[in-house]
């Protein structure tokens, strides 16, 4: 299974939501009453609790906790980088990706030809494995006389 990359999104430092943007909704210089309107993502049939989202050119991954709609979802954790506003004409956000592949047994990311952010993907990987390494150690030392 490939990334997920269809249109772009915003999201706020400290928040744990992201939103898709639409490139056809009014520019929000147009005034203060403007509201965004959003693309037709497929977020609901293509994104799971667990996969891994990033910004492109950000370093830090973050996993999915949730997806509320085919538009809006939220992170584990709330993004800490720079807060992403919808600029320009047409409208948009950040490029990201949703990391969708996994290893059977740890739930390690696999990266596949063509993935963005690999440099994410492998910082993930040896987190993962740090973790579980840790906690392999802990079991031993438990068991040690």
């Amino acid at each position: 299974m490939a990334q997920y990359q269809v249109g772009t999104v915003v999201a706020t430092n400290g928040s744990q939501t992201v939103t898709a943007v639409d490139p056809d909704a009014v520019d929000p210089n147009q005034g203060p009453d403007w509201t965004p309107t959003y693309a037709a993502q497929l977020w609901l049939a293509e994104v799971t609790s667990g996969d891994l989202f990033y910004i492109a050119d950000d370093p830090v991954a973050y996993i999915v906790e949730s997806v509320g709609s085919n538009t809006q979802l939220t992170l584990e954790s709330a993004y800490q980088g720079t807060t992403v506003v919808p600029d320009g004409e047409p409208l948009t956000g950040a490029d990201y990706a949703i990391h969708r592949d996994f290893s059977t047994n740890y739930s390690f990311p696999l990266a596949s030809q063509g993935d963005i952010g690999l440099a994410v993907i492998l910082q993930q990987v040896i987190i993962d494995f740090d973790t579980e390494l840790k906690l392999l150690d802990d079991r031993v030392v438990a068991l040690e006389p």
